[in-house]
Formats: structure tokens, C-alpha cells, sequence
């Protein structure tokens, strides 16, 4: 039970690093005044919690079956990386509204390109 919550725990924090580091970096290259809004935004700080949250309880699941406990620096690089991987899985999905050159066709099929 202890080393449920030391996963948790660990695969929690990770997130949370992963978030503090995503806005230094937004604090060093963007202009803040951008962010306000973001920073003052109760939905987007619920969303942050939850999948702070999740990720430590996705972390339990993925590491229920190791026999032993598993190291915590290894559960921390996961919880900093599941949030990256889930960002990149949503980014990388087609738009709806994306544009292919001046005109308005918005899709190509492999005979286009011939």
C-alpha cells in the first residue's frame, strides 16, 4: 500500500515538474501578456490538477504488476513524460480547418501529388 502511494506520489510530482517547466520556458521565450489570461483561468488550472492526478494513477496501474518497487526516479521520468506524449498524441491529429497552400482546398490525395 505504501508503495502505491510512494508511484503515485512520485508520477504526480513528475507532472507537476513537467508543468512548472513548461512555463519557464513559456516565461523565458513568450511575451507574458499572452499568458494572463491562461494564468488566471480556473478551467485551465482544473484541467492542470486532473491530469496531474491521472498521471499518478495511471502510474499505479503501469507499475502494479513489478514485483518490486520500482525506482522512484524512474516513476518521476514517467510522470514527466506521459503529459508530453499525450500533448504530442493531441497536437499531431489532423485539424479540421487546415489549409494546404493559397487555395481552398483543404485535403490532397496521393494522385494530387504526381
Amino acid at each position: 500500500m505504501a508503495s502505491e502511494f510512494l508511484i503515485f506520489g512520485s508520477a504526480a510530482a513528475g507532472a507537476a515538474l513537467q508543468e512548472v517547466l513548461y512555463w519557464y520556458e513559456a516565461y523565458k521565450s513568450l511575451d507574458i501578456e499572452k499568458y494572463k489570461v491562461l494564468m488566471n483561468s480556473v478551467q485551465y488550472w482544473i484541467i492542470v490538477v486532473a491530469f496531474i492526478l491521472v498521471t499518478g494513477v495511471v502510474a499505479v496501474i503501469w507499475f502494479q504488476d513489478d514485483k518490486d518497487v520500482p525506482k522512484l526516479r524512474d516513476v518521476l521520468i514517467f510522470g514527466v513524460s506521459l503529459p508530453l506524449i499525450v500533448k504530442q498524441i493531441i497536437r499531431s491529429r489532423p485539424m479540421d480547418n487546415l489549409k494546404l497552400g493559397p487555395s481552398d482546398q483543404t485535403s490532397v490525395s496521393y494522385f494530387d501529388l504526381k
